[in-house]
């Protein structure tokens, strides 16, 4: 009859803890660094903004509201750059339909 002896586990559980903690670290880099810092130079956030909708989003809705909190923020942000150049171009088109009607000088 054979006797099977335990095996030792492949990674000891004090390199278990380290490797926690590195990934605990580099996630929090990325999370709070990298992605503003992305974020700012792809659709012109600020880190401050980028990084506060991800507190916020994340609070609200946790995981979901901080992998959607940049997308979020840059669609709101498109859509009022969008709303402003329209009413931009209304208004110089108001101004120059104006300027047409208006009698000249005398």
């Amino acid at each position: 009859m054979r006797h099977f002896h335990h095996a030792e586990p492949i990674i000891g559980h004090d390199l278990l803890g380290g490797h926690a903690l590195a990934n605990f670290i580099v996630q929090n880099f990325d999370g709070y660094v990298v992605i503003p810092m992305v974020a700012r130079r792809t659709v012109d956030l600020p880190p401050a903004l980028t990084l506060a909708s991800q507190i916020l989003a994340s609070s609200l809705f946790g995981v979901m509201g901080l992998a959607l909190a940049d997308p979020m923020v840059a669609m709101i942000k498109v859509a009022i750059q969008r709303e402003s150049e329209l009413a931009a171009k209304a208004e110089t088109a108001a101004r120059h339909k104006r300027a047409k009607a208006a009698p000249p000088p005398a």
